[in-house]
């Protein structure tokens, strides 16, 4: 066990040391990070089934999963800017996913419109409000990829959508 003095001393020691042979360090970690990626890049699976393993060992160890959770919540207090950024895009994504599953290209099943920003999920029988209570609200667009896309939705554009839900019909259909 190392005194106070010490660890003072090493510390010291390894500060002139680092500042002394930067290049040294630099060189050694950028040839060990060469390496590592070569090795990972030619036994792949390998080290992914490595990967999930350690992942799931993680969130399994109730200790860790807490230490986990708690670093989450803090980034995310301390960096809210990326991390609503980093949401929306998740969600983008997701939602166009979605859009060209029931619809490809999407367009609305009423009236065409092709236009991305206005089309929505519709449910065909009309119980999108019971289903909203039922789920609490949750984003549509990742409740209908977790559970593979089931049926009874369709792409509608706001409009058409809207329309529907208040009026029980679209004026597209009434033509």
């Amino acid at each position: 066990m190392l005194t106070e003095e010490q660890r003072s001393k090493r510390k010291d020691y390894d500060k002139q040391y680092k500042e002394k042979n930067k290049d040294k360090i630099n060189a050694y970690s950028l040839e060990h990070r060469a390496k590592v990626k070569e090795y990972r890049l030619n036994h792949l699976e390998e080290c992914r089934k490595k990967d999930r393993e350690y992942a799931v060992k993680r969130r399994l160890d109730p200790i860790k999963k807490q230490r986990i959770n708690e670093q989450a919540r803090k980034y995310r207090r301390t960096h809210p800017k990326h991390f609503s950024e980093y949401n929306a895009k998740i969600n983008r994504a997701r939602r166009i996913e979605v859009l060209n599953h029931y619809s490809s290209p999407p367009v609305c099943f009423c009236c065409g419109e092709a236009h991305i920003e206005f089309l929505t999920i519709d449910h065909v029988n009309g119980d999108g409000a019971k289903h909203r209570k039922k789920d609490k609200g949750h984003n549509i667009y990742k409740w209908l990829k977790v559970h593979n896309y089931p049926e009874g939705f369709r792409v509608l554009c706001i409009n058409c959508n809207w329309s529907i839900g208040v009026w029980g019909y679209c004026p597209h259909q009434v033509k």
